[in-house]
């Protein structure tokens, strides 16, 4: 998925550097996708990942719903989730290259062996299991973090959120985030 955002980006930058230069307005249309997918070059395994990812989404999505239904957690944000994968499965995310957690749009996400899995139920193939989530609810991204007020400088936000606030909003440390 990675390398479609990129390379897609790479393209998408082209298209609004010929605007810039041209000013001419380019639109993108689903029959521009083909276009687009020959610049990708052989899409055959990024499909395969693809698919495979939607396989674990549909997955974790039933589980996340059976939660609900026992009033576990209410919504995605609320879970902590432990997928319980197999050594290919392992290596199938490894190889995915993104941040999973937040695609799946939970706030914990463990990663486990599957031969340290008991009484896990099985979810066409993807063994998972639902908690609610640890810590407290971050005012800017609505999710649980177990580090918020880590950070002495902004107390509200995880370290992460920190982190990010201190990078690229350095005046913050001075002024202040509202």
């Amino acid at each position: 998925m990675t390398t479609v955002q990129t390379k897609l980006s790479y393209h998408l930058d082209l298209e609004h550097q010929a605007y810039q230069s041209n000013k001419q307005i380019v639109l993108f249309h689903k029959e521009d996708i083909p276009i687009l997918l020959q610049h990708l070059g052989d899409t055959t395994v990024l499909f395969e990942q693809w698919s495979t990812f939607m396989s674990l989404r549909d997955a974790v999505n039933k589980a996340l719903e059976e939660a609900r239904e026992t009033d576990l957690i209410g919504k995605n944000a609320e879970a902590s989730l432990t997928l319980y994968l197999t050594t290919e499965q392992q290596l199938w995310l490894k190889d995915l290259n993104a941040d999973v957690r937040l695609l799946l749009m939970v706030s914990q996400l463990h990663l486990e062996s599957l031969e340290s899995a008991q009484n896990v139920q099985d979810f066409a193939g993807w063994h998972i299991t639902v908690a609610h989530a640890t810590g407290q609810v971050s005012p800017r991204d609505r999710l649980y973090h177990d580090d918020i007020g880590s950070d002495t400088d902004f107390p509200e936000l995880s370290k992460h959120e920190a982190d990010i606030v201190r990078e690229f909003y350095p005046e913050a440390l001075t002024e202040g985030l509202e």
